[in-house]
């Protein structure tokens, strides 16, 4: 099961780094070049929380409360940042 988690944990960071590159690529600026950023690094924060994890467990033998706490913490940002992304892209819709 460690290895199909691992496996899972590489493919989140490629999927975040594809997003990344796909945005970087399309060339928009502006205010929906920012926006979309946002979101983009919201993904990449997603993406890194789970290979923290796991990596906090498996390879530095972090206790599981403080792994979870900061796990939690990161999700709780990446979310931050697709909220502010998604709310930035209804303003622009709706000017």
């Amino acid at each position: 099961m460690s290895n199909i988690i691992i496996a899972l944990d590489i493919i989140l960071i490629l999927t975040s780094f594809w997003m990344i590159y796909v945005v970087r690529q399309s060339q928009l600026g502006g205010v929906l070049g920012t926006t979309l950023q946002a979101v983009v690094l919201g993904a990449l924060l997603l993406g890194l929380a789970h290979a923290a994890e796991t990596i906090m467990i498996e390879v530095l033998s972090i206790g599981i409360e403080i792994t979870e706490l900061t796990h939690r913490l990161m999700v709780l940002v990446g979310f931050a940042l697709l909220i502010f992304g998604f709310q930035r892209l209804a303003q622009l819709r709706n000017a």
